[in-house]
């Protein structure tokens, strides 16, 4: 979920040498005192439907639910946990219990999208449940003219992460609860305040995920009161990791910083000193940003044309590993999407690329 800044909570793991840090992946406490006793409260915005996404994998069900995260540049995540969030909604008469009433847990890391072309599953714990513990939040889920309501306290589920070792990129977690008896376990979504959309999430046959197509990976929808307020949702997680050096990182920024009409800028940056550089940029969204080469769909011919054109599409990095195009106005007459990835070359092979991204060029 990249459109909301994730959070660095750091703690001392082994004292002088490792630390420990833990990415979130949006927030999801709209009161901070406005719940049950004064918990937390996770409200749902007046204009949507729906409190929670389906996640369960029990009693017949198997709705998943995932979301992506980005190792930056220069950093190596080894896995240290995976904490993932969900309830089951307890009888309106109650009695209420915040008693954690998960059973199980699993997950799987994607190199992209679930269920875009190009996504592959890179660890695959889904087999077996690897929950290693669970208990209640202190935050209720609720709808947000009822802040008090007791139905839907909200558990976590830790999972083993198996040390996995994750390198710069975008990455994709996918994962499933079960919970006791048979009602469904669901996940609220990252929730602000205010806001109709949080990030873009998706799920798997979901009973909850707009359109409900089995076998088959939808936006995490919550639908709103007119299809205006209808907004994909962000999924809440948190990984832990140990944090290590990585390697230089090759990027290729294009941006137009000073607004409609403004000079277009590109840089490349990061690679080594004489290095060839590869600007693969297209106008074709296709499969982006899970395309054929390195994340970008483009075709051979417009491939083929932009390597004869030289300059800024190929070239060499100078003494500091950059390469930097003079600003240029392109006098455009309509806006237009550009979708591109940097690719490091030394001689016939592949050194680094940079993520796949995409501007919007405005006249």
């Amino acid at each position: 979920m990249k459109r909301y800044a994730s959070a660095l909570l750091l703690s001392v793991l082994v004292a002088g040498s490792t630390i420990g840090q833990t990415y979130v992946n949006g927030p999801t406490v709209t009161h901070p005192t406005g719940g049950f006793g004064g918990a937390p409260a996770s409200a749902l915005e007046a204009t949507l439907n729906n409190v929670g996404f389906g996640c369960g994998g029990f009693a017949g069900f198997n709705n998943r639910l995932a979301d992506e995260f980005t190792v930056p540049c220069g950093e190596t995540w080894t896995l240290t946990n995976i904490r993932v969030f969900g309830y089951q909604t307890q009888a309106a008469a109650g009695p209420f219990t915040t008693v954690s009433t998960f059973t199980g847990a699993n997950y799987r890391i994607w190199s992209g999208q679930p269920g875009l072309a190009g996504s592959t599953i890179l660890n695959d714990f889904s087999a077996v449940s690897q929950q290693t513990g669970t208990g209640f939040t202190g935050i209720y889920r609720v709808p947000v003219a009822t802040l008090t309501n007791q139905q839907r306290p909200v558990f976590y589920s830790d999972m083993n992460a198996n040390g996995i070792v994750l390198t710069h990129g975008t990455y994709w977690l996918d994962f499933q609860i079960a919970g006791t008896g048979t009602a469904t376990v669901f996940t609220g979504p990252v929730t602000i305040l205010g806001s109709q959309t949080t990030g873009n999430g998706v799920g798997f046959q979901g009973t909850f995920v707009v359109p409900n197509a089995t076998g088959s990976w939808n936006n995490a929808l919550l639908s709103g009161t007119t299809p205006a307020n209808t907004g994909t949702q962000g999924i809440p997680f948190e990984i832990g990791y140990t944090l290590g050096g990585g390697p230089t990182c090759f990027v290729l920024d294009i941006s137009q910083p000073g607004g409609p009409g403004a000079p277009l800028f590109l840089s490349d940056t990061g690679g080594i000193p004489g290095n060839t550089f590869v600007n693969v940029i297209t106008l074709a969204a296709g499969a982006f940003p899970n395309g054929w080469l390195y994340g970008i769909d483009i075709s051979m011919p417009e491939l083929l044309n932009s390597l004869n054109a030289g300059l800024p599409f190929i070239g060499t990095l100078d003494g500091s590993g950059s390469f930097l195009l003079p600003p240029v106005v392109l006098g455009l007459p309509f806006p237009i999407t550009a979708y591109y990835v940097g690719i490091q070359l030394n001689g016939a092979s592949v050194v680094n690329t940079d993520v796949p991204k995409s501007v919007t060029i405005n006249p």
